[in-house]
């Protein structure tokens, strides 16, 4: 399997800082691009994973499956719609906070997004899991 590590330019050192942390380096790329120059990568993928962005969206128009990690956005509202999908969230009482705003996102519980830092990881990782085998996609 590729792994392929999607972000704006502005975010290029996060990226190569997972590359380096969690990647097989000769399985694993990092892609800068357009929405043009990205959709075919994503167009070739047996499944999507992301935060709720315009990725997902696009992987879901794709018809690709796709496992979303939510905080603080409303997962009803902005589901992947169109393709299989897999939500990824804690579920705190103070989530979902965000709604369609020309504001700028903030954490209006002061928890400072915990809603996303507070994710074990290990859920995130068995729910993809149990998504893949759901799906038959386990090689």
């Amino acid at each position: 399997s590729e792994v392929y590590i999607f972000g704006g330019l502005e975010e290029r050192p996060l990226k190569q800082y997972i590359f380096e942390k969690v990647a097989v380096p000769d399985r694993t790329h990092i892609v800068d691009g357009s929405i043009r120059e990205i959709a075919p990568v994503v167009a070739g993928m047996d499944l999507f994973l992301g935060n709720d962005s315009a990725l997902i969206h696009l992987a879901a128009a794709l018809k690709i499956p796709t496992a979303v990690i939510y905080g603080p956005s409303n997962p009803a509202w902005t589901y992947p719609f169109g393709a299989p999908y897999r939500i990824i969230r804690l579920g705190l009482e103070c989530s979902p906070c965000y709604h369609y705003s020309p504001k700028s996102l903030h954490c209006p519980s002061g928890r400072d997004f915990a809603c996303l830092r507070e994710l074990p990881v290990d859920l995130a990782f068995s729910s993809i899991v149990e998504f893949i085998d759901e799906l038959g996609l386990r090689k």
